[in-house]
């Protein structure tokens, strides 16, 4: 395990694009959920290493994300590449 390891949660909702913002080291994220999650109430479970995004009425999880410093928008790492 990690020695300085921070966690935190948050609530949001995913906009119609299937996006959420997270501000993250003092500058705003995007994170790609899918389209298909669009309007949907979220929680977040954020880490050092990887932000896990969560239905708040079913707790499915939707998509999971690693940090990277050096961009601002986060993939899906659950979904395939590709169309």
């Amino acid at each position: 395990m990690t020695p300085n390891r921070e966690f935190r949660i948050r609530q949001d909702r995913i906009d119609k694009n299937g996006k959420v913002a997270l501000r993250h080291d003092g500058k705003l994220r995007h994170l790609g959920v899918r389209k298909i999650h669009g309007r949907k109430k979220v929680v977040m479970l954020i880490d050092t290493e990887e932000v896990t995004v969560l239905d708040l009425q079913s707790s499915e999880i939707l998509s999971r994300h690693l940090i990277d410093p050096a961009r601002n928008y986060w993939p899906d790492k659950q979904k395939y590449p590709g169309r």
